[in-house]
């Protein structure tokens, strides 16, 4: 919707390998071109790094297209495995439509450009999730929810798609097995940023460091903590009700 608000056209494919298909097509001359690619990091089947190298791997003019990695994770670690895998640049959620636009307009000039190195987000922990407000606030008040970069009425059709998708993430969150890590970062990833396009900064905050602290496990062989694991829990019902009303929706049946 950002895009095709901007008159840009716009291609959506479910996972990693569908993408890589796409971009075999166009080299094959049997699809049009792409002036780039908006890469989801974490996917199904094939995750967005995975998909990059092998769209690089390419024989023909495709394995050029410029891809902006699309995540909510901004630690230079996580930069870093972006360009490592031969993406150009990197956008992290909620987007901002207008500098997703000029990143767009700056790779058509300059194809490959040097991947931008963000600051790392304040990852809150602890006691300081508290200090957040559930909802982003403006004047000291919440404000009607938005999607940034999209008008009112567009807006009000998609929030309802990120309110459920905090739902589902949710509930899996509650159901997952700790010592699967793989499944809980990505469901800690996607929690986060739906969170952060709807402005629910404090569970976008324990999502981010519950993410972190299980990739901290992954790499040492330790356990994710369950306690984080009820905290974020707690944060997401909380939020979900604060935003339920904003909303006006019915809650879903627990």
């Amino acid at each position: 919707a950002l895009l095709e608000t901007a008159g840009h056209r716009v291609d959506t494919v479910p996972d990693g390998e569908r993408a890589v298909e796409a971009m075999a097509a166009v080299d094959a001359g049997t699809a049009a071109a792409y002036d780039a690619v908006l890469m989801d990091v974490m996917m199904p089947r094939l995750n967005g790094l995975e998909a990059t190298k092998r769209i690089r791997a390419l024989p023909g003019q495709a394995a050029t297209v410029p891809i902006i990695a699309v995540t909510a994770s901004a630690y230079p670690e996580d930069v870093a495995a972006c360009r490592e895998a031969g993406m150009d640049d990197h956008v992290v959620k909620p987007i901002d439509r207008e500098s997703l636009l000029r990143k767009l307009a700056a790779l058509a000039d300059a194809p490959r450009a040097a991947v931008q190195r963000p600051a790392p987000p304040a990852a809150a922990r602890g006691d300081t999730f508290d200090a957040l407000p559930l909802l982003r606030e403006t004047d000291g008040a919440t404000p009607r929810l938005s999607i940034p970069g999209l008008d009112e009425a567009m807006a009000q059709r998609l929030v309802p798609e990120f309110l459920r998708e905090i739902r589902t993430t949710r509930d899996e969150l509650r159901q997952v097995d700790l010592r699967n890590i793989d499944a809980v970062i990505s469901i800690t990833h996607r929690l986060a940023g739906s969170a952060a396009t709807l402005g629910a900064e404090r569970l976008t905050a324990a999502a981010r460091a519950f993410e972190t602290e299980a990739k901290q496990a992954r790499s040492g062989g330790d356990e994710v903590s369950a306690a984080q694991r009820q905290r974020v829990l707690g944060i997401s019902a909380e939020t979900l009700e604060a935003l339920e009303a904003t909303l006006s929706v019915a809650p879903a049946a627990e």
